[in-house]
């Protein structure tokens, strides 16, 4: 068994900023003293709710590396049990690992992608 913490971003989006891409908005809290052996998908929704977010409102969850400074090849999809043992090792070696959680409705702000023939 091994505890581990987690910096929570939520209730914001994910987005270029001056060309940079970066969680805007938001809060962030630090959630202290997660179990290994208990962190999936569904740990991370229940500990979400505490902070009123319900789990019918996520998108998307993802979780990097905090230093990894670039979103582009930083960002990864929190989605499976083989993420969740990821973030653990992270965590075990950075201190804490990020998790961010992208809203139903967030990516009302992209403009939509057009082709060329």
């Amino acid at each position: 068994m091994v505890f581990f913490n987690i910096k929570v971003y939520y209730r914001g989006w994910i987005g270029h900023v001056d060309g940079i891409m970066r969680y805007v908005g938001g809060n962030e809290v630090i959630v202290e003293d997660n179990d290994s052996d208990f962190w999936c998908v569904y740990e991370a929704e229940e500990q979400l709710s505490r902070f009123g977010v319900d789990k019918d409102d996520i998108a998307a969850m993802w979780y990097k590396d905090p230093q990894v400074a670039q979103y582009e090849i930083g960002l990864m999809c929190f989605d499976s049990d083989r993420a969740a043992l990821d973030m653990v090792r992270i965590a075990q070696q950075s201190g804490y690992v990020e998790l961010f959680v992208v809203h139903e409705g967030d990516q009302e702000g992209f403009p939509e992608i057009g082709y060329i023939d």
